[in-house]
């Protein structure tokens, strides 16, 4: 299941605030019940938060050092995924 969220949001000033909870809470939930974190332009940064719910140290540190044997400047894809930590 793909969904997109639209809130009017008229005068509210903390708009971007009021949604970010409303996200934060929604994905959690999906989460809790098997769901799965995704986009079709990928995790990127706003995701990245969530994959210690979703994938194992394990699998974690395969992607990392497959990363570190292809990027070991950490050009592509700085600051995402698991790689924040390298940058």
């Amino acid at each position: 299941l793909y969904f997109y969220m639209f809130i009017y949001c008229g005068n509210i000033s903390n708009a971007s605030s009021i949604f970010s909870e409303i996200e934060d809470v929604a994905r959690k939930v999906i989460l809790k019940h098997g769901g799965s974190i995704s986009h079709h332009h990928g995790i990127g940064k706003i995701r990245s938060k969530y994959l210690l719910d979703c994938d194992s140290k394990g699998f974690r540190q395969g992607v990392l050092a497959i990363k570190n044997g292809l990027d070991p400047s950490n050009t592509f894809g700085a600051q995402n995924l698991s790689f924040a930590s390298l940058a």
